[in-house]
């Protein structure tokens, strides 16, 4: 796997959030510099720039039809935004912390948020309402990540504990990791879970009886909020690492398949200015792309 393309300065400051469209011919990238930035994926050009935030951005999700992306970050609000247009479609405020996460559910109708308040908000984007339509709040410390997935919400918190919630049940199971939950990304069919945490680990979980199905390491998580993801048709998994590396696990044996190097455009010798912060995987090849505290993004093809 080599560097397809390469966008140095496409942010000022770190890049905390990737995202591409449902074919992966766009990329969204979000970050200190409270811009959210639509990128051609093919070419690194600059499409649209997008300007609301009042703090920094630290996720974005893209609705399933590519019209809307909905953002978050430090300013305690979620905006639903249209892609062509340029202006927001909803405004969700509530949360009294900054908003760690976001995500739509598989129809668009409804956006999860996750805050360091030790809330996650559920609010429906169809209604005029200010006012979420359910508040969870089980978790005890900041929660970093939520993923809505069918009828099950799963939240990642800096308690150590992964909670799915069956809305068609009713039901909340309970995954205890013991240390803070950087991400949470379950498989396609929803059996299993991806858990990053800040002790340089992922687990991979079975959701029906939290039991853990497989330790992937060697890479470096100890201070930032890092995602993993399933890639090559779910037979490897993926991650950023602080040391400046991507790396590739085998699922099924836990073996280190490959590394990537990120470089830095501050300086090749600083570890810290080239970390891996944030992923997004290709919605229909094995390319990823991969940003940095340095605020570039790096492009990778195919592999």
């Amino acid at each position: 796997m080599s560097v397809k393309l390469k966008i140095p300065h496409a942010h000022t400051g770190a890049i905390h959030a990737l995202s591409y469209n449902s074919n992966g011919s766009y990329v969204l990238s979000g970050g200190q510099d409270r811009k959210v930035v639509l990128w051609n994926a093919n070419s690194g050009v600059k499409v649209q720039v997008y300007q609301f935030h009042a703090y920094e951005i630290l996720d974005i999700n893209v609705t399933f039809d590519d019209t809307r992306f909905v953002s978050c970050g430090g300013d305690r609000t979620a905006y639903v935004c249209d892609v062509s247009s340029g202006k927001t479609t909803n405004r969700f405020t509530g949360h009294i912390a900054r908003i760690n996460s976001a995500c739509f559910n598989f129809d668009s109708s409804v956006v999860a948020t996750a805050s360091y308040d030790k809330t996650v908000k559920m609010w429906d984007c169809r209604s005029s309402s200010h006012s979420p339509i359910q508040t969870l709040t089980d978790a005890s410390d900041s929660v970093s990540s939520v993923v809505i997935d069918r009828a099950q919400v799963f939240t990642g918190s800096v308690d150590g504990k992964v909670r799915i919630y069956d809305i068609r049940k009713g039901k909340l199971s309970t995954m205890t990791i013991g240390y803070p939950v950087t991400s949470v990304k379950p498989n396609v069919d929803g059996d299993t879970v991806l858990v990053s945490s800040l002790d340089s680990r992922i687990r991979l979980m079975d959701v029906a009886d939290g039991n853990l199905l497989k330790t992937y390491k060697g890479h470096v998580n100890m201070l930032y909020r890092i995602k993993s993801a399933f890639v090559k048709n779910e037979s490897e998994v993926v991650t950023c690492s602080e040391d400046g590396k991507i790396y590739f696990w085998d699922i099924e044996s836990g073996e280190i398949e490959r590394t990537l190097t990120q470089t830095s455009q501050l300086n090749s010798n600083s570890t810290m200015s080239s970390t891996s912060y944030s992923l997004a995987i290709h919605p229909t090849t094995n390319e990823i792309s991969t940003s940095s505290l340095d605020g570039s993004i790096q492009l990778w093809n195919k592999f």
